[in-house]
């Protein structure tokens, strides 16, 4: 028995995961021999609390930094947030976060405001997300959007509502808004909401600035 456990132990031999270990014999008598080391602790890539060792094993551990710019884009994290949006609205959730990720975040439920809050006139702008719900009617947040991009040509837009079907990265909307999303929305829905916003703003702000050359 003894001989046929050694023969099977040197088949393993060169795998590297050996260890020694002391078996018992017939009559009480003991003899230590090589045996496999468990594999967790022979192959330090598997250690809970090892780190890879060639160049090739890669372990995903970004910083919160990256995650937040993989997220935005490092565009977006450059600028200043002002969200409009009536109080209780779940796009609220969002404002830390944002303030956090990007050169700040300043809220307000009053239209007015807007205009005042800092870079929104600077260039590049602000980035302002509106919850529809502020308005009394569509057609007055509408009217009241068309003028601000109009004014504003620099500031990029998103507009949010719990009447939406279904986000719209699109730029269908690019007189009112650069994307449109439905409430209430997650945190990785929004940022890459934003990134899309950064992006359409980009690709539409010639198209919108043509009729003002005539």
């Amino acid at each position: 028995m003894l001989k046929r456990l050694v023969a099977m132990i040197k088949k393993m031999d060169g795998h590297g995961f050996m260890e020694p270990m002391t078996c018992a014999m017939g009559g009480g008598a003991s003899v230590d021999i090589m045996a496999p080391a468990p594999r967790w602790t022979a192959d330090a890539r598997l250690h809970p609390t090892s780190r890879p060792t060639r160049p090739s094993d890669c372990y995903l551990t970004p910083s919160p930094l990256s995650a937040v710019s993989h997220l935005l884009g490092p565009s977006a994290v450059e600028r200043r947030v002002v969200m409009l949006a009536p109080e209780g609205s779940t796009l609220l959730r969002h404002a830390s976060w944002l303030d956090d990720a990007t050169q700040g975040c300043s809220t307000t439920s009053e239209p007015a405001d807007v205009r005042g809050a800092p870079n929104v006139g600077d260039s590049p702008g602000a980035i302002l997300l509106v919850d529809l719900a502020v308005f009394p009617r569509l057609a007055t947040a509408i009217d009241w959007l068309i003028a601000l991009r109009n004014d504003v040509p620099g500031v990029v837009v998103a507009v949010a509502f719990d009447q939406f079907p279904e986000h719209d990265m699109s730029c269908e909307r690019f007189q009112v808004a650069d994307v449109s999303v439905r409430l209430p929305i997650s945190r990785p829905a929004l940022g890459l909401a934003v990134s899309a916003a950064m992006t359409n703003h980009r690709f539409t702000l010639p198209l919108r600035r043509k009729p003002m050359q005539h």
